[in-house]
């Protein structure tokens, strides 16, 4: 017996994982993301991607820790 998740499976393709991005390849991999929540029917919070300089991100770590330790 063949459920809609085995068919998924089959049917997916590797997403690129190297080091080299750009937004349009963000988007695909947001839009892979949504595809499997709905698959699973999980509900998602809207993405938020902020692109900053090394600078901020240190001035960032110094002041609050890694970004895991927001507070919800």
């Amino acid at each position: 017996m063949t459920t809609i998740f085995d068919e998924a499976i089959r049917d997916s393709k590797r997403l690129n994982d190297g080091p080299d991005w750009t937004f349009e390849l963000l988007d695909v991999y947001l839009a892979e993301i949504d595809r499997v929540a709905k698959l699973y029917r999980l509900d998602t919070y809207p993405h938020q991607i902020e692109v900053i300089t090394s600078e901020q991100m240190m001035d960032a770590y110094s002041s609050v820790g890694m970004p895991i330790n927001y507070s919800h």
